[in-house]
């Protein structure tokens, strides 16, 4: 039998995420959750990107605490690297998670990340951002965000 390595992991959660009817497929997910756990430390940022735009959309099915605690430390170790749109879809990822909508420890920084790239992102990664932070209470206080989101989104040309 194969061993799954980090990217694998991460491809196959991407990629299974897209076919609907694997979305309730408890024993996959379960299985890819327990993979992503032990090959978190290997990813790199298109990987945790893959893997939080996957697993946020089997969250209600199976929110493994384990999974969102290692895509958070992931996250913050190598968010940095991520282009603007990876960082928009962690974003968006995030942000349909119950459990992970009021921990500073993780939009505190991911906004700060975010802020100076902004201007490099599509209208979609706006759009994705501007609704993945309104769900978050927490974010309400963090006026440089919003102003910086609020700029972002009025230098976009109408055509």
């Amino acid at each position: 039998v194969p061993q799954m390595n980090a990217r694998f992991v991460a491809s196959c959660v991407n990629g299974f995420s897209k076919i609907t009817f694997l979305l309730s497929s408890r024993p996959l997910w379960v299985q890819l959750g327990k993979a992503a756990v032990a090959t978190m430390t290997q990813m790199n940022a298109v990987d945790v990107s893959n893997c939080v735009n996957g697993f946020c959309k089997v969250a209600p099915l199976y929110d493994e605490q384990a999974i969102w605690v290692g895509l958070e430390k992931a996250f913050l170790t190598v968010g940095k690297e991520m282009s603007p749109q990876h960082v928009a879809n962690c974003v968006n990822g995030f942000s349909r998670v119950e459990a992970l909508l009021g921990r500073p420890s993780l939009w505190i920084p991911l906004g700060r990340l975010l802020i100076p790239l902004l201007g490099q992102m599509s209208t979609q990664g706006l759009s994705l951002c501007v609704n993945g932070f309104s769900k978050v209470e927490l974010s309400f206080t963090f006026r440089e965000l919003w102003e910086s989101l609020g700029t972002a989104v009025s230098l976009i040309r109408i055509d």
